[in-house]
């Protein structure tokens, strides 16, 4: 257990030291993540619904994810995870903070800061994806026009137009309807 524990610790040190950008940021390594030693019990199908519990919860989405994940091992798994995620933000940001007086007008610094900013949205956007692909898209198809499932779909797009048209929509009441209206269609 305590090898499965060191390395839960090291995989979750990975994700936090190379997630810039947040929670959602996480998501590409948690999909890489997902089947190995120790989360055998983490299957790709079940990050989607971590990430909606991960999103209810109040809190820090990273650390939500992580302390749901480390929870399929064991509960002292839980807390080795939240601290292998946190254990790099914290280091570097104290070095960041104590060195930002001397490194704050350097060029250098300045565009590696212009980089991360692409590729934290490229992270996010390939975690969208992924997303949309397991929420909408039947791999069961055999027509072109079968490939996008039909009813979460329409409950996507109802959605979309209801935070595009209103101005103030509780996140946790889009949720609720979206995930009654799921239960209702059997979803």
């Amino acid at each position: 257990m305590i090898v499965a524990h060191l390395v839960l610790f090291a995989e979750f040190f990975k994700i936090g030291l190379f997630a810039i950008g947040g929670g959602l940021a996480t998501l590409p390594f948690l999909y890489e993540l997902a089947g190995n030693y120790p989360l055998q019990a983490l299957s790709a199908e079940r990050i989607p619904d971590m990430l909606t519990v991960a999103q209810l919860v109040p809190g820090a989405m990273g650390l939500n994810l992580a302390g749901y994940i480390g929870m399929l091992v064991s509960v002292p798994a839980a807390y080795i995870a939240v601290l292998g995620i946190l254990t790099p933000q914290i280091t570097v940001m104290t070095l960041v903070i104590r060195m930002y007086d001397s490194f704050k007008a350097n060029k250098i610094v300045r565009r590696i800061f212009l980089g991360l900013t692409p590729a934290a949205a490229a992270l996010l956007g390939a975690a969208g994806f992924r997303i949309w692909r397991l929420a909408l898209y039947n791999s069961e198809a055999r027509q072109w026009f079968e490939f996008v499932q039909p009813l979460p779909a329409l409950i996507f797009i109802i959605a979309f137009i209801v935070i595009r048209k209103a101005k103030k929509v509780p996140l946790v009441l889009l949720f609720a309807c979206a995930g009654i209206v799921g239960i209702i269609l059997g979803l």
